[in-house]
């Protein structure tokens, strides 16, 4: 008899022996589970109401438990029957599970029992909006696919050099201006697009009635080009800059000296606030990648330092977070950062930490930080970053991820996300492709708590693959290309290397150089 081949894996599956046969499914509620079941998740089935079932008809059933997880839900085939119980937000996964195995039985559906509930509270996906911007019809989908994954969290990434993302009532020109590039890393044509607030509240809005959460990201002090060509009297020197073009760390970011910068943040952060209250406890404030080159000869810059007692501009940086941090606090919401030395021991208690490497901190370092704080949101660079080739990241590889550190105390090890970073993915086939196999691995490490092996997990993506295909979401279905062998994974890099190089980062040396000679006018005081 058949067993079920379900992704993400559930806690515990076990089959009696009866088997019913069935042409139409009868359904009892109403509500937008039910109307995402027959639209989205089922939509070539026939549907009649419970009082029309005669002994053709599987007859489906739900309602909550209070004593369930939840997201955690409990499914009963039997007799004809598909008895649902489920905790406040389980039954869109329930039925997730129930469209896998009523695919699968092909209108003869096994006596099954389901128990299943998360192993992990926070399971997200990154969009990366700012690079490359993401029309919403494609966010709308990108959202669809996490209710197929059981994902309920989207970080999206609205602000970098290349590009602000979202309308602003209090700085109109970050939208008008910092949305347009002129030209992108792959072609000479411009590149454009924001969300308006309104556009912004319906995929909110979109997301919530699909048990997901949307976390906003204004990465600051760097990945601030986009924000400083329209408004250049918030950097240090108040240079004319354009959107960046390329990808890659720019060395221009918001100046720490000057209180109008922080007037800039926090007027921006009460427009974020306003419009993602309800739908998100977190904010995240970035962190990352700052070259501090410039405040190191900001004589705004160095005047803060003085007068906050700071030894250097690494620990400048870790003022500068910690005092948008506790902003964040104020407006209610939980700060999150990405996990970067210059904040080591500083943030306050209710922060979150990102972990995406160890480049100049190591993963205990974050762990104690974590444990000290908010918690953790597990995104390892080295297995859940999707835009990176196959080459380097294999589906394989994906599936080692661990998305709960042993090191982490009890309730700080949040979860996990995939991060789509959009350098290069310029359009949705892209983005499936990079994600697809990889998200079905990540998103069963961060659902499930049970054992298997990878083999295992091959042979029910084989059908989940079938499954996402008959609707729409089509990825990378070569095997040599998601697990490829040594030769084939090294050429993959490298094409991936090739396409990196530009004339970016030698600029940044000469632009340096420049600025150095222009503006450091005292060499040796801070």
């Amino acid at each position: 008899m058949t067993k079920y081949r379900i992704v993400p894996l559930p806690s515990c599956v076990a089959y009696g022996d009866g088997e019913f046969s069935y042409r139409k499914i009868a359904l009892s509620g109403d509500g937008f589970e039910e109307r995402y079941l027959t639209r989205a998740l089922l939509p070539d089935a026939e549907y009649i109401r419970p009082e029309e079932a005669d002994g053709d008809a599987l007859v489906v059933s739900r309602r909550i438990n209070g004593a369930l997880p939840d997201e955690g839900y409990e499914l009963r085939i039997e007799r004809g029957r598909a008895d649902i119980a489920c905790g406040a937000k389980g039954l869109l996964y329930a039925y997730v599970t129930l469209a896998q195995i009523l695919e699968q039985a092909d209108g003869k559906a096994r006596d099954v029992f389901v128990k299943d509930a998360p192993a992990c509270k926070y399971r997200g996906m990154m969009l990366d909006a700012a690079r490359y911007f993401i029309p919403v019809d494609d966010v709308l989908r990108m959202a669809d696919l996490c209710v197929l994954h059981k994902l309920n969290a989207i970080h999206l990434h609205l602000t970098d050099d290349q590009g602000w993302r979202l309308e602003s009532d209090a700085y109109p020109k970050l939208h008008r201006k910092g949305s347009v590039r002129s030209h992108t890393n792959f072609d000479r044509k411009p590149h454009k697009g924001y969300y308006t607030k309104a556009e912004m509240r319906s995929i909110l809005q979109y997301c919530a009635e699909r048990n997901i959460a949307v976390m906003p990201e204004i990465d600051m002090p760097g990945h601030m080009r986009a924000a400083l060509a329209c408004y250049p009297e918030l950097g240090c020197f108040g240079r004319q800059l354009p959107v960046a073009t390329h990808s890659g760390v720019k060395h221009d970011i918001l100046c720490a000296g000057k209180e109008s910068t922080f007037d800039f943040v926090f007027r921006v952060l009460d427009e974020v606030a306003e419009l993602f209250r309800g739908y998100t406890e977190y904010i995240h404030i970035g962190g990352d990648e700052a070259p501090k080159m410039r405040w190191d000869i900001c004589p705004d810059c160095r005047k803060r330092m003085l007068k906050e007692g700071l030894a250097d501009s690494e620990r400048l940086q870790g003022w500068f977070m910690k005092r948008v941090a506790e902003y964040v606090v104020g407006l209610g919401f939980k700060p999150v950062v990405w996990n970067e030395a210059c904040m080591k021991g500083v943030m306050p208690s209710d922060t979150v930490w990102q972990f995406w490497h160890t480049d100049g901190i190591s993963a205990e370092e974050t762990y104690a930080d974590a444990n000290a704080t908010g918690g953790m949101i597990n995104s390892d660079s080295a297995y859940a970053y999707l835009d990176l080739p196959y080459g380097q990241i294999s589906l394989k590889k994906s599936y080692e991820f661990e998305p709960k550190p042993k090191a982490l105390s009890e309730g700080k090890a949040l979860g996990g996300e995939m991060e789509l970073w959009g350098e290069y993915i310029p359009d949705q086939k892209t983005r499936l492709k990079r994600c697809l196999p990889r998200s079905c691995a990540l998103a069963e490490k961060m659902w499930s708590a049970a054992e298997c092996g990878y083999g295992d997990f091959r042979d029910r993506l084989e059908a989940f693959e079938e499954f996402l295909e008959e609707r729409h979401f089509e990825g990378e279905d070569n095997e040599k290309v998601y697990d490829p062998d040594k030769a084939r994974g090294t050429l993959q890099k490298l094409w991936f290397e090739r396409r990196q190089l530009h004339w970016e980062g030698l600029h940044n040396l000469i632009d340096d150089a420049r600025v150095a000679k222009k503006y450091n006018t005292d060499k040796t005081s801070k």
